[in-house]
C-alpha cells in the first residue's frame, strides 16, 4: 500500500510535455549538445517538480537509448538508460 500511495504522490508533483530543442534555454541547450555524443535528439520534455522545472531528453545511440535530466540553468542531474528501448547490439539466441 506505501509503494502504491508513493508513486501516486510522485507521479502527481510531476508534470512534463513535450518541447522543442530551439525553445530550450541556452544552457540546456549546450548540456544537451556536449552529451549526444554522437546520438540523435529524439525528444526532450519540460518538467516541473515541486516549483522548479527540469527537461528530461532522450538521446538515441545505435547501442541504444540514454536519458538525461537536466536543470534549467543547464547542471545534468541525472543520467540513465532510457526504459522501453533496446539496444541495437543485442545477439539472439
Amino acid at each position: 500500500m506505501k509503494k502504491a500511495l508513493f508513486t501516486l504522490v510522485f507521479c502527481a508533483a510531476v508534470s512534463g510535455d513535450e518541447i522543442k530543442f530551439s525553445e530550450l534555454p541556452k544552457p540546456v541547450q549546450i548540456s544537451i549538445n556536449k552529451k549526444l555524443d554522437g546520438g540523435r535528439l529524439q525528444s526532450v520534455e519540460r518538467e516541473l517538480e515541486n516549483g522548479g522545472t527540469n527537461y528530461l531528453a532522450i538521446v538515441r545511440r545505435e547501442d541504444g537509448a540514454s536519458q538525461l535530466r537536466v536543470t534549467s540553468s543547464g547542471e545534468i542531474i541525472a543520467i540513465g538508460k532510457a526504459p522501453g528501448f533496446q539496444t541495437g547490439g543485442a545477439k539472439g539466441r
